[in-house]
């Protein structure tokens, strides 16, 4: 067992193309109103529809009594939430915070929360308000039907709300596939570890995120509501980052400003970044559609808009004010991003696209997927067809597309695993981004942009002024030129700079001449920013133009110490604990469990998800030739999640991590199903009826798909690209998703493979359909294939539910030799599997077919003969006779809980004083005990010895055979006295002698007086004399002699219930 960090060497790079809370100030419950009313007989029609789910629960909401209900500041409330069937579902909610503070005050009609269940604290919830109405999204940990509340139209002032699960909406726009990769800075080295160390606090921040968005993002939500979109987007993104990382993103102060709402601030002229439009524009050359067009910066994502964005951002909010920059189109875009540079030169690197910017698909599958680009985290996918041809081998770690939020699922063709994300970063994205945020900061080099107005005719003039002094005129025509700019600004800012055109980025186009719009300043001796780079004191500004020339500076980047660690917010949650177990050596070809466990100092449930994190060299998922990398996907199942759900925010059917810290690999599913690769080494071939190759452009058929995402490791496989040495790594990693900053903590493991054992397989009940007796002997055998050497001792359990819990043991422990005979379970069930497991290991199987038990009926047994039940039997040997209602039948028998010998001849023993039971159970030739054995109580007296004699010389001891034991006790003095203690009893029995003039004798029970016994009569012995009782009484027995008559006192019975 190892809690490690992978030391990484990550590159800044243009990838391009397609909560439990804390320990916080106790609730108090939200007020009882009528903030959703239910809308029984709702039906949803009209224009701007926003969700069309075919079931759902309409509801309206009283926004104003629903804010009231909502906690402000650090306060938490108690909130109920109306789910898809129309009831309400308690949450305990906080304010979270997706903008900056200047933002949100400007911006009260806007505001998020989140929470968790207050009856299963691993379901989580986000939820906010807007102009646009409520939304909320609700994550059911292990389930597969999340469900959400939104509004029913897209418009503001919406009251009618819907809660639903599942619907038919329009088909997204197909994704578009990112390209390559263009590395550009080494500057990560090391993974950052010392935030995800158990049992210390979280280390919670966060980021000032600008957004910008475009004229069809806009248009798609109405100009007016483009700030409350984003705020319900990012507040969706922020619950993975959140919970993954720690980490809130905050829409910066400016955002307004960043919403290019028509085209003639987009990429028109004179627009809000100077005469140079912020974005180019399309241009047709005159004809449309005839080769020669040049597309706009907006038409899709691509590296010229990223660029842009920069400078944009730069000209707009300038670069000292956002750590990380991002622009939404609503067009089919795609999305872009550079990699790892959060906090530096090209922090405004992101871009995503696509024609319905809402729901998970563009939150989850695209805005997050870039925006981790962003923070370091590369593609995880290990595929090599469709979209997944290229990626980096050292983070290959995900099977054939993957899943993760930087996977590539659903565009990888033959190598999908799914169609669509499932919310959680895989481990190594996590590595990466900590070890971006945690970055020891390098030198940024300042950037700055002049923007133009009115100037380009001869003559037109301006000055420069940067820290008090000012440059000497820059004229149009004489020294507009980038040595004459370089020159004038070097006099007064006393360092080299290079000059280049407005907009310019040296990722994308080449250094050109500034025309008439503007320039670009690098405070570098060379048009570069990947040199060093020093902090600039002051900003240049346009000064002394000429008539009609005027003009701005912005930042186009911040120069000096990166910032990749954001902000520190203040955190009261600690990180868990988790443990993956010890590190094995395993077989070859053989399924295993993996168990882990964790704790929160908190108190926090806490969610689990394991990993393989080998990685691997790009290989085809259907390729049973697997030797370096991941064989395993981040969840043992794929989440099948429909084109129209991914428009909901978060989709129904996503995988979730759930309250268990173990796993079965492959699923246990399919190991019931023998969908492996355990029997022959391979999994079917991806061919269709005829034998011919399935297209590579399409997912493999389910089965398929299972055998090749879940690959049991060959004697081909090798481990990790490079290492060579057979190992599988895995980690698990514990979230306790608090809301204000989610703790994580890890363990790796490691399975060390043996290519000289395995594999272990059942062998024996492999036929389909049989049928065995409940209750009768089998024999169980397994190929042990050298995996003794592995594991000495095998567990073997049986399960009657068709292996969903193996709740019978068969053996606890029992030799690792092949074979063992078993009495199955007398019960009647239809799908029943054995499973033999490795004892002080991890590998285990199951047998190949499930098959039926059928009850054998139990005989039912009678005693035929021996005391009556409750009887007082004067002869301490007794014999008990039985018999079976089936032969041949033998017997199991007890004697007060004890078991004793007896045979069909029946029982013979001799008992002393007390009462005593007998049990009889038949046993059929199965095997099959009498679920409800005969049984007889009876009781022997104890003998006179056990009375203390009062009165001296009262008392004379007799022998005579006749009497109970051959003695009795005999007075006849009057006040005498017999004295005995006796157990909680409800019946003493007094065995006493007639005489022909005999007296009589009072008995007592403490002081209760129980009877008096008259011994006159004919000459006898071993008479009976009983004393019922009300109730169960212990105590003192005395027996009086009443007269100057004689008594006789043979014994006394003393009838117990247990």
């Amino acid at each position: 067992m190892s809690a490690r960090f992978r030391t990484l060497s990550v590159s800044i790079a243009l990838v391009m193309g397609a909560g439990a809370l804390s320990s916080i100030a106790p609730a108090t419950a939200a007020p009882d109103d009528t903030a959703f009313a239910p809308l029984r007989g709702f039906s949803l029609s009209g224009d701007k529809i926003r969700v069309e789910p075919k079931e759902y629960a309409a509801t309206r909401v009283d926004l104003s009594a629903l804010r009231a209900d909502l906690p402000s500041g650090d306060a938490t409330a108690v909130v109920e939430i109306p789910g898809p069937d129309g009831s309400l579902e308690s949450f305990r909610v906080q304010r979270s915070q997706t903008m900056e503070s200047e933002l949100a005050a400007a911006h009260p009609e806007i505001q998020t929360w989140s929470g968790v269940g207050v009856d299963d604290p691993q379901t989580s919830i986000a939820l906010d308000i807007t102009p646009m109405g409520f939304h909320a999204f609700v994550r059911e940990p292990g389930a597969q039907a999340d469900w959400y509340v939104d509004p029913a139209f897209n418009r503001r002032g919406t009251t009618t709300h819907l809660s639903y699960r599942s619907s038919d909406l329009p088909a997204p726009a197909k994704r578009r596939a990112e390209g390559e990769v263009e590395a550009l800075r080494e500057t990560v080295t090391e993974a950052g570890t010392a935030d995800r160390v158990a049992n210390v606090a979280a280390n919670r921040r966060y980021y000032r995120l600008a957004l910008t968005s475009d004229p069809s993002y806009a248009a798609y939500f109405g100009s007016e509501n483009v700030l409350a979109e984003k705020v319900t987007l990012i507040n969706r993104v922020n619950e993975i980052y959140n919970d993954d990382l720690a980490v809130e993103l905050r829409l910066v102060n400016d955002t307004d400003a960043l919403n290019l709402d028509t085209d003639a601030k987009a990429t028109g002229a004179d627009g809000p970044c100077g005469s140079a439009p912020c974005f180019a524009p399309y241009d047709d050359n005159g004809t449309p559609d005839d080769g020669d067009d040049t597309f706009g910066d907006l038409d899709f994502c691509s590296g010229a808009t990223l660029g842009k964005n920069r400078t944009v951002l730069g000209q707009l909010i300038g670069a000292s004010n956002y750590d990380v920059g991002h622009i939404a189109l609503g067009v089919n875009g795609g999305g872009v991003a550079y990699l790892g540079v959060i906090g530096g030169d090209y922090k405004g690197g992101g871009c995503t696209g696509l024609p319905e910017p809402k729901g998970d698909f563009f939150a989850i599958d695209y805005v997050a997927h870039e925006i981790g680009h962003q923070f370091g985290g590369n593609h995880t996918f290990n595929g090599a067809l469709g979209a997944c041809g290229g990626n980096i081998s050292d983070a290959s770690v995900e099977p054939g597309s993957g899943s993760s939020v930087m996977a590539y699922a659903g565009i990888c063709g033959q190598d999908d695993l799914q169609p669509h994300t499932d919310p959680y970063f895989s481990f190594l994205t996590v590595d990466e981004a900590y070890a971006t945020m945690d970055q020891a900061p390098y030198g940024n080099v300042e950037v700055q942009t002049v923007s133009l107005r009115g100037f380009g005719d001869a003559g037109d003039s301006f000055t420069l002024e940067f820290g008090g002094e000012t440059t000497d005129p820059i004229v149009f025509g004489t020294n507009y030129t980038p040595a004459g700019i370089k020159a004038a600004i070097e006099e007064v800012v006393d360092q080299p700079v290079s000059i280049a055109q407005w907009g310019f980025d040296e990722f994308d186009v080449p250094v050109a001449v500034p025309d008439e719009t503007g320039f670009q300043v690098i405070f570098n001796a060379t048009p570069s920013i990947l040199a060093a780079g020093n902090a600039v004191g002051d900003q240049l500004a346009v000064t002394n133009g000429s008539a009609g020339v005027s003009g701005f500076v912005g930042e186009t980047a911040r120069g000096g110490p990166s910032q990749a660690q954001g902000f520190p917010l203040e955190s009261d949650n600690t990180n868990p604990s988790v443990s993956a177990g010890e590190d094995k050596v395993v077989p070859i070809r053989t399924p295993f469990a993996l168990s882990g466990s964790g704790s929160d100092a908190d108190g926090d449930s806490l969610v689990y998800l394991w990993e393989q994190t080998n990685f691997g060299e790009g290989t085809r998922l259907s390729s049973n030739t697997k030797v370096y990398g991941p064989l395993f996907r981040v969840f043992g199942d794929d989440a099948v999640v429909t084109d129209e759900d991914t428009l909901k925010s978060p989709s129904p059917g996503i995988n979730l991590a759930d309250g268990s810290p173990n796993r079965v690999f492959p699923d246990m599913a399919q190991v019931l199903a023998g969908n492996t690769n355990a029997a022959t080494g391979d999994c079917p071939a991806a061919v269709d009826a005829a034998g011919a190759p399935l297209p590579n452009n399409r997912q493999l058929p389910d089965t398929l798909l299972d055998c090749y995402s879940e690959y049991l490791p060959d004697t081909d496989y090798l481990g990790s690209l490079d290492a060579d040495d057979r190992k599988m790594n895995f980690r698990l990693t514990a979230r306790d998703l608090a809301v204000r900053g989610g703790g994580l903590a890890f363990d790796d493991v490691t399975l060390t493979v043996d290519p000289s054992a395995g594999p272990f397989l059942v062998t024996s009940q492999s036929a389909p359909g049989a049928t065995v007796a409940g209750g009768s002997s089998v024999p169980v055998t397994w190929a042990v294939n050298g995996t003794q050497r592995l594991a000495e001792n095998v567990r073997i359990t049986v399960s009657t539910d068709g292996g969903a819990t193996f709740g019978t043991v068969l053996a606890a422990s029992t030799p690792n030799d092949g074979s063992e005979t078993f009495v199955m379970p007398n019960v009647t069930a239809s799908d029943v599997r054995i499973r033999i497991e490795a004892v002080g290991n991890y590998f285990f199987d199951v047998n190949d077919a499930s098959f039926a038990l059928k009850a054998t009926p139990a005989p039912d047994t009678t005693i035929t003969s021996g005391p009556a039940d409750g009887s007082i039997v004067l002869e301490r040997r007794q014999t008990i006779g039985y018999t079976s209602s089936v032969t041949p039948a033998t017997f199991v028998c007890t004697v007060d809980e004890e078991a004793v010998p007896c045979d069909a001849a029946g029982l013979t023993d001799r008992f002393r004083a007390g009462t005593h039971v007998v049990s009889v159970a038949a046993v059929n030739a199965a095997g099959v005990a009498d679920p409800t054995p005969a049984t007889v109580s009876f009781t022997v007296p104890r003998n006179s010895s056990t009375f203390a004699r009062k009165g001296k010389g009262a008392w004379d001891v007799k022998k005579d055979a006749r009497a109970f034991s051959g003695k009795y006790l005999t007075s006849k003095r009057k006040g005498s006295e017999l004295v005995t203690r006796v157990p909680a009893t409800e019946r003493i029995v007094l065995v006493i002698g007639k005489l022909k003039n005999g007296g009589t004798a009072r008995v007592f029970l403490g002081k209760r007086k129980l009877g008096v016994v008259k011994f006159a009569g004919k000459r006898s012995f071993s008479s009976l004399r009983t004393f019922d009782l009300p109730k169960a009484r212990k105590g003192k027995l005395r027996i009086v002699v009443a007269k100057n008559k004689p008594v006789r006192i043979e014994g006394v019975a003393v009838v117990t219930s247990d």
